[in-house]
């Protein structure tokens, strides 16, 4: 039997009052902070442990759940990061090396921070194009590209992969098979994380209102049911793709 663990993909931590001004086709990427905190504490009470991608493959079979984020947006160092912390939680961020450092991204400096203290950091490619449209030279740069600028400005191996848009071309895994140098790898699909919703939609379909004891405790309740082994998901990662029947892609991915 293939094992399978629940991996998590989220893309933006946005407060409510923020809400407003997010674009409408990013909108339903973005997660309110209290339901990511409770997301994060319901995880946290279970019997598994929190992986980063890159050590999944050495964990096959294992008790183990996962967190990743797409894209290197601002809120992964500002809102996620503190909790995933405070909570003693790894999880890998998938960053796009063109975008950090400007507006609404996370920089450099604060990425090192979160890799000191346990995150790992794995390539969305170089410059978040529709990889499905891309040939094979092409994929090589994206992916080898972004994977040296990471390790040059982080000082750590790139081990993890994850593809922006959704889409993957035939042409791809053994492309980044070889460029991550995995002894092993695996694809993944992963359940998206987003307001309101998580998909795919017989997940959990919730609206979170309450700031209140008994609303966070519902929220835990229903937030630890996707952590059971017999409800969700996933093969596992090291070199890893969302499967288009499970991928999101209007607006950003």
């Amino acid at each position: 039997m293939t094992p399978r663990a629940p991996v998590f993909m989220f893309h933006d931590i946005v407060p409510a009052a923020r809400l407003a001004d997010i674009p409408p086709t990013h909108r339903p990427y973005a997660l309110p902070p209290d339901e990511f905190r409770a997301f994060a504490l319901a995880a946290k009470t279970t019997n598994r442990k929190a992986l980063p991608v890159g050590d999944v493959p050495g964990d096959l079979g294992g008790q183990f759940f996962t967190f990743t984020f797409d894209d290197g947006r601002a809120s992964d160092y500002a809102e996620a990061f503190p909790v995933l912390a405070e909570l003693e939680l790894r999880a890998t961020f998938f960053v796009v090396p063109t975008l950090i450092g400007t507006a609404g991204y996370v920089d450099w400096p604060q990425l090192r921070e979160m890799v000191a203290r346990g995150m790992e950091v794995g390539s969305h490619s170089l410059t978040h194009p529709f990889v499905d449209r891309l040939t094979p030279a092409e994929l090589r740069r994206e992916f080898g590209e972004s994977k040296t600028i990471i390790e040059d400005r982080l000082g750590v191996a790139v081990r993890s992969a994850s593809l922006p848009r959704g889409w993957a071309p035939p042409a791809l895994e053994p492309i980044l098979a070889d460029q991550l140098a995995q002894p092993r790898h695996v694809v993944v699909e992963r359940v998206t994380c987003a307001r309101r919703r998580l998909v795919p939609p017989q997940a959990v379909d919730q609206t979170v209102a309450s700031h209140d004891l008994v609303g966070l405790q519902q929220q835990q309740r229903q937030q630890r049911a996707l952590l059971r082994p017999a409800q969700r998901h996933v093969a596992t990662v090291a070199t890893h793709h969302h499967r288009p029947e499970h991928a999101e892609v209007h607006g950003e991915c």
